[in-house]
């Protein structure tokens, strides 16, 4: 079944909020949209993914981006990703998008499926002085060294230390639901 979970305009928790006194609110300094588990496939329906863009594209104000944090695909085949980037490219001009992988990738298709098709499987942007991480929070079994350990798999786990201290430390933010989604 199609399982989203679609965190409509999540506001950056970097604005103060509402002030004391019963002063009006202070607005957002931008909103975002977070899907997961999209699961573009033969069994699923594309008219739900379908509606959640045009849903996407109603809000107003409008995110400024959407990101969608893994198992964008059934399967990882290649007319699965044809279909989702059909689907994703109905943004609204001025909507960015960013991706990054789930276990789904995988199941069929490989990470460099992964690559060609959408972009990079690990990668960080900044938006209006928020920085945002996102990784490959998943295993590539067929990928494991001999001691039982896979290089990249390191680097997440130094990304994840340094999302995590940064959110912490300086933004009062914790990420933990960050590292699988």
């Amino acid at each position: 079944f199609l399982r989203i979970a679609l965190g409509v305009a999540l506001a950056c928790a970097l604005g103060p909020g509402r002030p004391a006194g019963g002063q009006a609110s202070v607005p957002a300094l931008f909103t975002f949209v977070q899907i997961s588990d999209a699961h573009v496939g033969p069994k699923t329906k594309s008219a739900t993914f379908s509606q959640i863009v045009k849903d996407i594209n109603g809000l107003d104000p409008a995110p400024a981006f959407v990101l969608v944090t893994g198992d964008l695909t059934e399967d990882g085949k290649p007319e699965e990703y044809a279909e989702y980037k059909k689907i994703i490219a109905d943004l609204k001009p001025g909507i960015d998008h960013y991706a990054c992988p789930g276990n789904h990738e995988t199941t069929v298709g490989r990470w460099s499926d992964f690559e060609k098709n959408i972009g990079p499987l690990y990668r960080s942007f900044v938006h209006k002085n928020c920085l945002f991480v996102l990784t490959n929070g998943t295993r590539d079994d067929q990928k494991y060294h001999e001691n039982g350990a896979i290089d990249e798999e390191y680097r997440v786990e130094y990304a994840v230390d340094r999302a995590v201290t940064i959110g912490t430390g300086f933004l009062s933010l914790t990420v933990g639901c960050a590292r699988c989604h």
